[in-house]
């Protein structure tokens, strides 16, 4: 049913030469379908067109669905729900804008087309606006996203500075738009949205409208098709906010495609329409850097990058309760429980930290549910109220079969029973994860070797720990000959694994001092964080995901840069009461915290 409307929609937009299919063309097809039954409701035709306004100008057939009209068409499930959309929706968006809802006043006149396009942005009339405190408090309701938070907080207090400036004569200028990066599934659109409001509240924009918009709402098929798409799709977020999710898809991938074409012209109407537009671009970190990176204007204007961290499985469940909670059902606390185990062993090991997962997960367990209790082919009145674990179980069992097997690969933590073996903290695409850091030596020439495919930053990090480490020999008591008189190896396990970045230093050296020292590091410590020549420990990413991949193999302490130790509040707070979280500033406090006794010489 659902493509029957959209085929009649696009029909439609084509004949009357429209180049966006919009909400009221789905709004005119499903009317006309049941034209008898909603004229009984209210619902008049002629007002709908009177609301489409003009007809356009195209010769080309439309290019895309709007936001608005892909909502509506997937309200319109069966006929019973299209003709409630239908009536809601004009109610709400035609009837306040239409000639006779206006003719009563001293202004009186048909909605301008640049209008209409604003108000059908969202499905429903446009809601009043609302306070910056209000807003706020939504955000502040989102489940984790601490430091999503603050960082937000601290972009509109720098925007508002900048409009009371300019009130009062002064020019003070900072670019708007914003850069969204993490996985799916993370909050990102629902915070983008929050956005919109609050320029909105703050004068920054004129209006709060919000528009998403994918690679193929952007870029054309053939030469001088890609442009207009842009500027149509700019049009319609004018006022507001365009949210293009997954923009990393626009860095062209062949000679034949427009992607430069359409981030030129997307860079070309950001400057143009500066003051009542704000682009928010979402996606992956790296992949979003490399585009940006890849147009000057874009690099000026993108300046701001905010984090959206993968949930951890205690936020993952709490979002689970509340979606249950939401439709007014209850979960048994077995169901509870089971599904906690699966996120614990199972999503946090892969970094799955997707909310779209346990949304997945209620509804599977639901259609669970209802087919258990529909067996006897009747419902009763107190059916249908609460999951149990069977429910959750099914759902589970359903929806994780790939990632449990993933799960069977994830580094686990192994007892450390000899010098120059230390447990390390390392960051992924797929989250946190630990990693074992192993050095040996051999009576030899003063040669070094490493295995374990370390990239070039890593390799740069051992020879900055084995220089800071022989520095240190009379403080460590070693003789300064040792290295001397010794090949050394370093080794990273699961060499199969690419591995690089700075991060590791600390663990690099810890792991050179022990097998000097002849000490064996603590098996219940765990480390992260860039070294120097002399031994400072300097700041590095990922320290939330880092910290619970320690906690999730039984490591209850983590040493970590004191510089990172404002990031400790994005780390769940379940988490950070189970867990002792050291900063240090120097490499003799690692060593202080994380090398044992002398160890035995082993026979």
């Amino acid at each position: 049913m659902q493509e029957e409307f959209k085929d009649a929609a696009y029909t439609f937009a084509k004949q009357r030469g429209d180049i966006i299919v919009d909400v009221a063309h789905v709004l005119f097809v499903i009317a006309r379908k049941y034209k008898d039954r909603l004229q009984e409701q209210g619902v008049d035709i002629d007002k709908i067109v009177a609301y489409l306004g003009s007809e356009g100008e195209s010769i080309k057939p439309p290019e895309s669905f709007s936001d608005a009209a892909t909502k509506g068409l997937e309200s319109c499930h069966s006929a019973s729900s299209a003709i409630e959309w239908v009536v809601e929706t004009y109610r709400t968006l035609v009837i306040p804008n239409s000639p006779a809802a206006s003719s009563s006043t001293a202004h009186a006149q048909t909605p301008q087309k640049e209008d209409i396009v604003h108000k059908a942005k969202e499905i429903g009339s446009a809601k009043p606006k609302r306070t910056v405190e209000e807003i706020y408090a939504d955000l502040d309701a989102l489940i984790g996203l601490v430091k999503v938070k603050k960082v937000i907080r601290d972009v509109v207090a720098r925007q508002k500075a900048a409009v009371v400036m300019k009130e009062r004569g002064q020019s003070l200028i900072f670019s708007k738009h914003l850069v969204f990066t993490g996985a799916p599934g993370t909050g990102k659109t629902t915070v983008a949205r929050y956005i919109g409001e609050l320029y909105a509240a703050i004068n920054v924009l004129p209006g709060d409208a919000f528009v998403e918009v994918g690679r193929a709402d952007l870029i054309g098929e053939y030469v001088g098709h890609t442009a207009p798409k842009v500027r149509a799709v700019v049009e319609r977020a004018r006022g507001g906010v365009l949210f293009i999710d997954e923009a990393y898809a626009l860095m062209p991938t062949s000679a034949n495609d427009y992607g430069h074409e359409a981030l030129s012209t997307l860079v070309q109407l950001m400057e143009n329409y500066r003051d009542d537009l704000v682009v928010i671009m979402a996606g992956y970190r790296h992949e979003m850097q490399a585009m940006i990176d890849s147009n000057p204007g874009l690099r000026s204007r993108m300046t701001t990058y905010i984090d959206f961290p993968n949930y951890s499985p205690d936020e993952l469940s709490t979002i689970f309760k509340n979606i249950v909670e939401s439709h007014t059902m209850q979960v048994s606390s077995d169901a509870v429980d089971y599904l906690q185990r699966e996120l614990d062993t199972v999503v946090s090991h892969v970094g799955f930290g997707n909310a779209r997962f346990v949304r997945s997960v209620w509804e599977h367990a639901f259609s669970h549910m209802a087919s258990r209790e529909f067996a006897d082919g009747a419902f009763d009145t107190n059916e249908l109220r609460t999951l149990q674990k069977e429910d959750v179980q099914f759902a589970c069992d359903e929806l994780l079969q790939g990632l449990r097997q993933q799960a069977r690969h994830h580094t686990t933590r192994i007892a450390i029973t000899r010098p120059g073996v230390v447990t390390g903290l390392a960051w992924t695409a797929a989250g946190g994860d630990i990693l074992y850091l192993e050095a040996a030596a051999f009576a030899g020439d003063d040669t070094l070797r490493i295995t374990g495919q370390l990239g070039n930053i890593m390799s740069e990090s051992v020879a900055a720990a084995l220089s800071c480490v022989r520095n240190m020999s009379a403080t460590l008591g070693f003789p300064k000959s040792f290295f001397d008189q010794h090949s050394l190896h370093i080794h990273a396990p699961e060499g199969a694994i690419p591995k690089d970045g700075p991060s590791a230093g600390i663990t690099l050296a810890t792991a050179i001092a022990s097998l000097a020292t002849n000490r064996k590091v603590r098996d219940d410590v765990a480390m992260t964080g860039e070294i120097t020549l002399y031994g400072r420990v300097l700041k590095v990413g990922g320290i939330r995901e880092k910290v619970m991949a320690a906690h999730r193999v039984g490591i209850r302490t983590a040493l970590i840069p004191y510089e990172n130790l404002s990031d400790i509040d994005e780390i769940p707070q379940s988490i950070r009461d189970d867990m002792t979280i050291i900063g240090v500033q120097s490499v003799e406090e690692v060593f202080a915290h994380a090398l044992g006794d002398v160890h035995a010489n082993e026979s």
